[in-house]
């Protein structure tokens, strides 16, 4: 399995054989010899304004840069390969002859490689297999404003942080990855790390590798290889005493300068659980830790004592959510009895088509206005950039 290495930037423009996106090399299989492409008539231009998802990963690539007329070129180094290593010893892997599986000439452990998924863990997981299956299949038009900037809205501004701190054609390592996010497929060399193997199938076309790993046994990649470390809705689900080991993993496997983008849960004093809590505290564990899965469920102070303890150096540290919460969270909210089921009722209707981009929106303005006034306590999620030194 080949992991390519960042490609050098050339800033320069111009009819390339290949019409390249920030840092991806693509070959366009609909230019001439010459390098041009045919101009599609604009009744076309204007229905693909938008990549066409239902193609696969390499075709949404290509369309996406053909339409691209300003798009910086790259031109690619040399590839190499990045090799995968034993979570046990770190020795490195090597694929079989009938490219089956990976095998480690140390130890003698052998990984199977099916549908595209290296499986690191001996069988599927009981509680997280098949559980996460939504792929976020936007995509911008352009890498660049303003047709980046709907990512300033999503997912409490997590994907716009990633795009801020993490330069185009950086090798990324996407931890609980889940069905994946394809903007990340686009931009980065994306590396997909998850408990479910269904779960990574569903990306296993677009990603550069998808790897089925726990991450408190360890990461089978080499010391120093990658850019970027990023995971949504993860990091809570990971016990509070395996922290501190996933963290140095993720330290070995960065390359100094990397980034660590996260976004996840977090315990707090936001007045809604304050509520919650007190109305039924045995319902709040049930419904928003132990069915979620969230046995790491900690405050936002004890998160940043675990990343400045591994190392790390905490470039931004924000709470999200102080006011209103996500739409998600009105089907949780709904169980409980009374007056909250009766709101939670009513924050349902805002949780698709145009009702949720409004709903949305206002929840980004109120984050980055107001919320910056509030107290840290209330966040109902954070999100956290770090740096390796």
């Amino acid at each position: 399995m080949e992991i390519w290495p960042s490609a050098a930037v050339e800033h320069r423009r111009g009819p390339e054989r290949g019409e390249l996106e920030e840092g991806i090399v693509l070959v366009d299989p609909v230019a001439d010899v010459s390098g041009q492409r045919p101009r599609p008539p604009k009744r076309a231009r204007r229905r693909n304004s938008i990549t066409d998802l239902r193609g696969s990963g390499e075709e949404a690539r290509a369309s996406s840069c053909a339409r691209d007329r300003s798009a910086v070129s790259v031109r690619s180094v040399q590839p190499q390969s990045l090799p995968l290593v034993c979570p046990a010893d770190r020795a490195e892997l090597a694929l079989d002859a009938e490219a089956a599986s990976y095998g480690c000439g140390t130890c003698g452990a052998r990984y199977p490689l099916e549908a595209g998924v290296v499986r690191f863990l001996g069988g599927d997981d009981a509680f997280y297999e098949g559980r996460y299956l939504n792929t976020i299949r936007w995509l911008p038009r352009r890498d660049r404003g303003p047709w980046t900037w709907p990512l300033w809205l999503m997912m409490s501004g997590y994907v716009w942080a990633v795009h801020r701190h993490v330069p185009a054609g950086s090798t990324v390592l996407e931890l609980g990855c889940g069905s994946g996010i394809r903007y990340l497929s686009h931009r980065y060399r994306a590396l997909g790390l998850d408990l479910s193997a269904a779960s990574l199938a569903r990306v296993a076309d677009i990603y550069a590798a998808c790897l089925q790993v726990d991450l408190t046994r360890g990461i089978p990649l080499p010391d120093a290889s990658i850019d970027a470390a990023i995971g949504s809705y993860v990091w809570e689900h990971i016990q509070p005493r395996d922290k501190p080991g996933v963290l140095a993993e993720l330290c070995r496997v960065l390359r100094p300068g990397g980034k660590l983008v996260l976004l996840y849960d977090v315990d707090g004093d936001h007045p809604l659980y304050r509520r919650m809590r007190a109305a039924d505290p045995a319902l709040f564990q049930e419904i928003l830790i132990d069915r979620e899965g969230h046995s790491g469920w900690q405050d936002a102070a004890a998160n940043r004592f675990a990343f400045e303890a591994a190392g790390l150096r905490p470039l931004s540290h924000r709470g999200k959510e102080k006011l209103l919460i996500g739409p998600a969270m009105y089907a949780k909210v709904q169980e409980w009895p009374g007056s909250f089921g009766r709101w939670a009722r009513l924050g349902r209707r805002f949780e698709f088509g145009w009702r949720f981009q409004l709903y949305n929106a206002a929840t980004r303005v109120l984050d980055e206005s107001v919320g910056r006034f509030l107290p840290e306590r209330w966040a109902r999620v954070m999100v956290t950039v770090c740096e390796r030194p």
